[in-house]
Parts: C-alpha cells; structure tokens; sequence
C-alpha cells in the first residue's frame, strides 16, 4: 500500500470511528465496514468507501459514504456513480431495508467544513 493509499485508509478510518463530527445523524449504530465489496453474480458492482448500518426503530437506515481527498470534477463523477452502483445493491439484495432508508454523501478533503479534521 503506497503513501497516498495508506493516507485514504486513515481518513476512511477517522471518519468511521466519529461519523457524528463530519455531520453524520447516525445514533444506533448496528455496523461500520470500510472498502466493503458488493458482488453481483460474482463481479464486483461496487465499493464504496464506508458504509454505515443503522437501526431506527424498526428500520435500517444505511449511510453510504464516499471520500475524495481532493474533489476535483472527475473524481466526484466517480463518487456519484460508485454510490449509485451501492444503492442499486443494496436495493436488489437487502429486502430488509427499504431504498428510501439509504442516504449517500460525498466528502471532499478540500471542502473547508472538513478540512481541520483529518489533521
């Protein structure tokens, strides 16, 4: 894992642990994976970077989460379509959670609001 590799990994890392401090709602908290891969028929349809598992009474919530050290235009192209290729799975193969319970986010390391916490 190269130097840029490991500083993504940490950030991911700092994110899941305090979702609460990048302005995440999340209080039940059933589950965090990080890079988790999502198969379709044994192809790799998505891998978002962090996905948090939430209760609500007795729904699941899921926040589905991408992170961009530097959000330029491409890479939050790539973003916005990794989350959509997550959504999409989670809708064919979580009957249990409704698709209107999955929220996604883009957090861009440039956008001033985050800047301060991944130091």
């Amino acid at each position: 894992m190269g130097p840029q590799n490991r500083k993504h990994r940490k950030d991911l890392e700092k994110i899941a642990s305090s979702p609460e401090k990048f302005g995440f709602p999340v209080k039940n908290i059933i589950s965090v994976s990080i890079e988790e891969n999502l198969f379709h028929k044994g192809k790799l349809r998505a891998q978002p970077d962090i996905i948090i598992l939430e209760r609500k009474g007795e729904n699941k919530l899921v926040h589905i989460i991408e992170y961009k050290s530097n959000g330029n235009g491409e890479l939050l192209q790539r973003a916005q379509k990794q989350l959509q290729n997550a959504v999409a799975w989670f809708g064919r193969y979580r009957p249990d959670i409704d698709l209107e319970d999955i929220y996604t986010y883009i957090i861009s390391g440039s956008d001033q609001k985050y800047k301060g916490l991944f130091n």
